[in-house]
């Protein structure tokens, strides 16, 4: 399994920034998008399945792997 990391910037979406060694990719997903549904669209991108992990407001990368670490994601 592979991983990257992925930015939030705020708007009426969530706008996602997915970085995969030199590959950067952007798509959108409404607020309300559950991790499951982010995964698959990620899956979707890049053609297979990958770990995640965010920039907390520390600028810690932490992962995402239940509905708990990505609520706390979106609200940041």
């Amino acid at each position: 399994m592979y991983k990257f990391i992925i930015n939030l910037t705020r708007v009426s979406d969530l706008h996602v920034k997915c970085y995969f060694n030199d590959d950067v990719r952007r798509c959108s997903v409404k607020p309300d998008t559950s991790l499951r549904d982010l995964k698959r669209k990620i899956k979707r991108l890049y053609g297979q399945k990958m770990s995640l992990k965010y920039r907390d407001s520390d600028n810690d990368l932490i992962n995402l792997r239940s509905t708990d670490d990505w609520e706390h994601c979106v609200k940041i």
